[in-house]
């Protein structure tokens, strides 16, 4: 399914990884990270709260505690793969295939990022595999779309960023 949305409407534009124009200043890697870290994290978490409710089954004091290191823990690992991405990893090709592609591959590797922190944090909250295996599928499903949406968002109406283009 992934493979169809990405296929679906990466081809539209990549604008996020295409040389910026003469005029007027794109943001660094860094505050372009930071600004995509904030829509993402925003829609995820806002879909984290009641699936904590529903599928971890909290108290409100292990809401209170999960909520509370769920967004710092999210925010600085996206934070993180997309610096390291945008600083390290390949250049997206403007051609629709590799840019598919190449999205598929970065929306996998930062699911196996993101499933190891819920894994993380859901059995530590509740001690048991088979509510943390449930919290995970269910959890990496909705993050998938939200991710894919973000992505999908930036490239198409995000600004270039500055200082990928120095490599």
């Amino acid at each position: 399914m992934i493979i169809f949305v990405l296929y679906a409407v990466l081809p539209a534009g990549a604008h996020a990884q295409q040389a910026p124009p003469a005029s007027g200043q794109s943001p660094s890697v860094w505050v372009y990270s930071l600004y995509k870290t904030i829509t993402y994290e925003t829609a995820a978490n806002l879909a984290d709260v009641p699936l904590y409710s529903t599928v971890l089954v909290g108290a409100q004091t292990g809401a209170v505690l999960f909520n509370t290191v769920n967004v710092v823990t999210a925010a600085a690992a996206y934070y993180t793969y997309e610096v390291g991405w945008n600083l390290y990893g390949p250049q997206i090709d403007p051609s629709a295939s590799n840019a598919v592609r190449l999205e598929i591959g970065k929306t996998l590797l930062y699911r196996v990022v993101s499933s190891a922190r819920n894994v993380a944090l859901a059995y530590a909250l509740t001690g048991s595999p088979s509510v943390t295996l449930g919290f995970l599928a269910i959890s990496n499903a909705i993050d998938t779309v939200v991710y894919v949406g973000n992505e999908y968002g930036w490239y198409q109406y995000g600004p270039p960023m500055a200082t990928v283009w120095g490599r």
